[in-house]
């Protein structure tokens, strides 16, 4: 799909998050679009504002968030009430949060938190919300879903308890889900049986889904797109092919370069040197210019803004003629 045509599932303008009474920026002036049933990856470092951009998507930030437009499916999402964004979250907007054991409630049983979800997205109660709730458990791979239906969060292990995250997104029937890095702390193997099982959901209900992480290689393998942030802007957006066959940024190639490549010749990996800004003391102009090689007065002293390069592509770099 053309990311230039299209009519956006989700439309962000000018989107900023602040903390400590304005002092910590944790997201700058955010501007992205995802399309009806695509991947969208958001890569960056710990702390560069992904998992902060999908709450704020949510409403979950309050008072802390400000947009010139944030719209789902052209509904203004700013102007909804909070019970307004109760409906919408879950049905229209579902997200995976990082951490299974947080997302889920200890005392109540696996079942009757998506039941809970199945009673309030789509009227479903009694014993066609139970059928319902092992349905989903099975579409994820549990296996014995109808006897697993009624266990504790404590019972089930960490590649388990991310499929019942994935169970309850599921259950409103989103048209959108944010896959908050989704195999945090699981094993490789488990890691490409949930994102296959993602994938493949999507591919059967026609969601979209927008996929944060810090593993380029993952989003190698899943994205459409990919939208680059650091130090809570957006620095590069394309498609995944093009991030990875011409880096238009400094930062997106500093990423590619500390990647670990199991073919080919061994290489010592080069990292990115230096630390990730102090979000508090972020100036106008580019933030990783400290860290970046190609510096000039310019990228510090002048707004570096988020500029096109070709369809549907942007940087905010004003030396990208040299990637090329």
């Amino acid at each position: 799909m053309d990311a230039t045509t299209a009519t956006p599932l989700l439309d962000i303008e000018g989107l900023s998050v602040r903390f400590a009474k304005g002092r910590v920026l944790a997201n700058d002036n955010i501007s992205l679009t995802v399309l009806p049933g695509e991947t969208l990856g958001i890569v960056g470092e710990s702390g560069s504002g992904k998992s902060v951009l999908c709450r704020a998507v949510l409403r979950l930030l309050g008072a802390n968030v400000t947009a010139r437009r944030l719209a789902f499916q052209g509904q203004d999402l700013l102007s909804l009430s909070e019970r307004e964004m109760r409906r919408l979250r879950g049905s229209g907007i579902s997200m995976i949060f990082q951490s299974p054991m947080s997302s889920l409630d200890p005392v109540w049983s696996i079942g009757d938190q998506i039941m809970e979800t199945l009673r309030l997205h789509r009227r479903l109660n009694g014993p066609a919300a139970r059928k319902e709730a092992i349905a989903l458990l099975e579409k994820v791979g549990i296996p014995s879903a109808a006897r697993r239906v009624d266990e504790y969060a404590h019972q089930w292990s960490g590649g388990m308890l991310q499929r019942a995250v994935i169970a309850l997104a599921l259950a409103g029937k989103p048209k959108l889900m944010l896959a908050d890095e989704p195999t945090t702390a699981l094993d490789v193997t488990i890691q490409d049986q949930i994102l296959s099982l993602l994938l493949s959901l999507q591919a059967e209900t026609g969601m979209a889904l927008v996929l944060v992480s810090h593993d380029m290689g993952v989003i190698a393998e899943t994205c459409d797109r990919v939208a680059v942030m650091y130090a809570g802007r957006i620095v590069e957006t394309a498609p995944v092919r093009q991030i990875f066959d011409e880096p238009a940024h400094p930062y997106t190639q500093g990423l590619l370069n500390s990647m670990v490549h199991v073919e080919g010749p061994i290489q010592r990996l080069t990292p990115i040197p230096g630390q990730p800004p102090d979000l508090t003391m972020l100036g106008q102009g580019c933030a990783f210019a400290p860290r970046c090689a190609r510096a000039t007065n310019d990228c510090v002293e002048k707004v570096v803004p988020l500029a096109s390069i070709g369809p549907d592509r942007k940087t905010a770099c004003i030396h990208r003629g040299a990637t090329h």
